[in-house]
Protein backbone atom coordinates (compact mmCIF):
# COMPACT_ATOMS: atom_id res chain seq x y z
CA UNK A 1 0.00 0.00 0.00
CA UNK A 2 1.16 3.53 -0.70
CA UNK A 3 0.21 6.71 1.62
CA UNK A 4 0.67 10.14 1.14
CA UNK A 5 0.95 11.41 4.38
CA UNK A 6 0.31 15.75 3.68
CA UNK A 7 1.09 18.07 6.40
CA UNK A 8 1.85 21.72 4.74
CA UNK A 9 3.86 23.03 7.33
CA UNK A 10 7.97 23.36 7.70
CA UNK A 11 9.56 20.08 9.40
CA UNK A 12 10.88 20.51 12.26
CA UNK A 13 8.05 22.75 13.53
CA UNK A 14 8.41 24.13 17.09
CA UNK A 15 4.92 22.47 18.08
CA UNK A 16 4.20 19.29 19.24
CA UNK A 17 2.42 18.20 16.04
CA UNK A 18 5.64 18.51 14.06
CA UNK A 19 6.91 15.46 16.07
CA UNK A 20 4.01 13.74 16.07
CA UNK A 21 3.93 14.12 12.54
CA UNK A 22 7.12 11.97 12.07
CA UNK A 23 6.59 9.61 14.62
CA UNK A 24 2.84 8.80 13.01
CA UNK A 25 4.94 8.64 9.68
CA UNK A 26 7.52 6.01 10.87
CA UNK A 27 5.04 4.13 12.57
CA UNK A 28 2.85 4.12 9.02
CA UNK A 29 6.37 2.32 7.74
CA UNK A 30 6.90 0.29 9.88
CA UNK A 31 3.76 -1.58 8.77
CA UNK A 32 5.19 -1.81 5.92
CA UNK A 33 3.08 0.93 4.41
CA UNK A 34 5.26 3.24 1.90
CA UNK A 35 4.38 6.67 2.69
CA UNK A 36 5.08 10.16 1.20
CA UNK A 37 5.64 12.74 3.85
CA UNK A 38 4.66 15.77 1.54
CA UNK A 39 5.49 19.00 4.13
CA UNK A 40 6.38 22.44 3.22
CA UNK A 41 9.97 23.12 2.53
CA UNK A 42 12.57 23.26 5.76
CA UNK A 43 16.28 22.59 6.16
CA UNK A 44 16.67 19.17 6.01
CA UNK A 45 16.10 15.97 6.84
CA UNK A 46 12.92 16.42 9.42
CA UNK A 47 13.35 12.76 10.60
CA UNK A 48 17.16 13.77 11.75
CA UNK A 49 15.60 16.80 13.07
CA UNK A 50 13.89 15.17 15.45
CA UNK A 51 16.65 12.22 16.55
CA UNK A 52 14.02 9.53 14.65
CA UNK A 53 15.11 7.13 12.42
CA UNK A 54 13.50 7.87 8.63
CA UNK A 55 12.58 4.14 7.64
CA UNK A 56 13.66 3.05 3.97
CA UNK A 57 9.96 3.16 2.93
CA UNK A 58 9.60 6.92 3.38
CA UNK A 59 9.84 9.37 1.04
CA UNK A 60 10.17 13.17 1.30
CA UNK A 61 8.22 15.07 -1.21
CA UNK A 62 8.91 19.61 -0.65
CA UNK A 63 5.55 21.64 -1.34
CA UNK A 64 5.96 25.09 -1.20
CA UNK A 65 2.81 27.12 0.20
CA UNK A 66 4.58 30.08 -0.16
CA UNK A 67 4.46 33.14 -3.06
CA UNK A 68 7.88 33.90 -4.49
CA UNK A 69 10.42 36.43 -3.49
CA UNK A 70 9.59 39.67 -2.66
CA UNK A 71 6.83 38.38 -1.06
CA UNK A 72 8.16 34.96 0.20
CA UNK A 73 7.15 35.72 3.90
CA UNK A 74 3.45 35.14 2.80
CA UNK A 75 2.17 31.76 2.74
CA UNK A 76 -1.05 29.60 2.69
CA UNK A 77 -2.63 26.40 2.76
CA UNK A 78 -4.23 26.97 -0.33
CA UNK A 79 -1.19 27.60 -2.37
CA UNK A 80 0.36 24.00 -0.62
CA UNK A 81 -3.06 22.58 -2.11
CA UNK A 82 -2.77 23.40 -5.33
CA UNK A 83 0.70 22.77 -5.88
CA UNK A 84 0.21 19.24 -4.28
CA UNK A 85 -2.12 18.79 -6.76
CA UNK A 86 0.55 18.91 -9.37
CA UNK A 87 2.14 15.73 -7.53
CA UNK A 88 -0.51 13.12 -6.33
CA UNK A 89 -0.55 11.77 -9.49
CA UNK A 90 2.81 10.85 -9.40
CA UNK A 91 3.01 10.17 -5.98
CA UNK A 92 0.95 7.00 -7.08
CA UNK A 93 -0.99 6.87 -3.23
CA UNK A 94 -3.95 4.42 -2.54
CA UNK A 95 -5.21 6.65 0.15
CA UNK A 96 -4.07 10.02 1.59
CA UNK A 97 -4.32 10.88 5.37
CA UNK A 98 -4.13 14.87 6.60
CA UNK A 99 -4.58 16.25 9.83
CA UNK A 100 -5.11 20.06 8.44
CA UNK A 101 -8.70 21.02 7.56
CA UNK A 102 -8.97 23.09 4.64
CA UNK A 103 -5.88 20.37 3.05
CA UNK A 104 -8.48 17.49 3.84
CA UNK A 105 -10.95 19.43 2.46
CA UNK A 106 -9.14 20.24 -0.97
CA UNK A 107 -8.01 16.99 -1.64
CA UNK A 108 -11.72 15.48 -1.04
CA UNK A 109 -12.83 18.04 -3.40
CA UNK A 110 -10.15 17.49 -6.34
CA UNK A 111 -9.16 13.67 -5.87
CA UNK A 112 -12.79 12.78 -5.13
CA UNK A 113 -11.43 8.97 -5.88
CA UNK A 114 -8.94 9.22 -3.42
CA UNK A 115 -9.18 7.37 -0.30
CA UNK A 116 -8.85 10.22 2.74
CA UNK A 117 -8.35 9.25 5.82
CA UNK A 118 -8.68 12.51 8.85
CA UNK A 119 -6.59 12.46 11.81
CA UNK A 120 -8.90 14.49 13.56
CA UNK A 121 -7.30 16.36 17.14
CA UNK A 122 -9.40 18.60 17.98
CA UNK A 123 -13.06 19.90 16.88
CA UNK A 124 -12.51 22.89 14.96
CA UNK A 125 -16.65 23.75 14.91
CA UNK A 126 -16.21 23.92 18.50
CA UNK A 127 -13.21 26.14 19.20
CA UNK A 128 -13.19 28.98 15.61
CA UNK A 129 -13.83 32.07 16.88
CA UNK A 130 -17.48 33.33 16.73
CA UNK A 131 -17.41 34.43 12.94
CA UNK A 132 -15.90 31.82 11.28
CA UNK A 133 -17.69 29.03 13.34
CA UNK A 134 -20.24 28.33 10.96
CA UNK A 135 -17.90 28.41 7.77
CA UNK A 136 -15.74 26.02 10.24
CA UNK A 137 -18.18 23.68 10.71
CA UNK A 138 -19.58 23.09 7.25
CA UNK A 139 -15.83 22.79 6.41
CA UNK A 140 -15.56 19.76 9.00
CA UNK A 141 -18.82 18.43 8.14
CA UNK A 142 -17.52 17.82 4.77
CA UNK A 143 -14.16 16.76 5.62
CA UNK A 144 -15.88 14.27 8.47
CA UNK A 145 -18.56 13.25 6.64
CA UNK A 146 -16.48 12.27 3.05
CA UNK A 147 -13.33 10.73 5.05
CA UNK A 148 -13.13 6.93 4.21
CA UNK A 149 -11.93 6.48 8.11
CA UNK A 150 -11.20 8.77 11.05
CA UNK A 151 -8.44 9.20 13.18
CA UNK A 152 -9.10 10.68 16.45
CA UNK A 153 -6.65 11.42 19.23
CA UNK A 154 -8.68 11.17 22.20
CA UNK A 155 -12.23 9.23 22.67
CA UNK A 156 -13.62 12.64 23.67
CA UNK A 157 -12.68 13.94 20.12
CA UNK A 158 -14.22 11.08 18.43
CA UNK A 159 -17.58 11.14 20.31
CA UNK A 160 -18.27 14.73 19.97
CA UNK A 161 -17.45 14.35 15.96
CA UNK A 162 -20.00 11.62 15.55
CA UNK A 163 -22.50 13.93 18.06
CA UNK A 164 -21.95 16.60 15.62
CA UNK A 165 -21.48 14.97 11.94
CA UNK A 166 -23.06 11.99 10.27
CA UNK A 167 -20.30 9.26 10.12
CA UNK A 168 -20.10 6.14 8.24
CA UNK A 169 -16.23 5.86 8.12
CA UNK A 170 -14.83 3.55 10.66
CA UNK A 171 -13.66 5.52 13.97
CA UNK A 172 -9.88 4.59 15.43
CA UNK A 173 -8.86 6.48 18.45
CA UNK A 174 -5.00 6.49 19.04
CA UNK A 175 -3.96 9.30 21.76
CA UNK A 176 -1.21 11.47 21.20
CA UNK A 177 2.22 10.58 22.11
CA UNK A 178 0.92 6.66 20.61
Amino acid sequence: MKLLYVFPEPLPLARARGIQTVHTVAALAAQGIDVTLAHAPSSGDPFAAYSVARPSNVRLLSVSRSLPWPLARMHSNRLFAARLARHVGDVGADAVMARHLKVSQSLLEGFPALKLVYEAHEVFADTAPPRRREETLNRERVVVEDAAALVANSGATAARLQALYRISAPVEVIPNGV
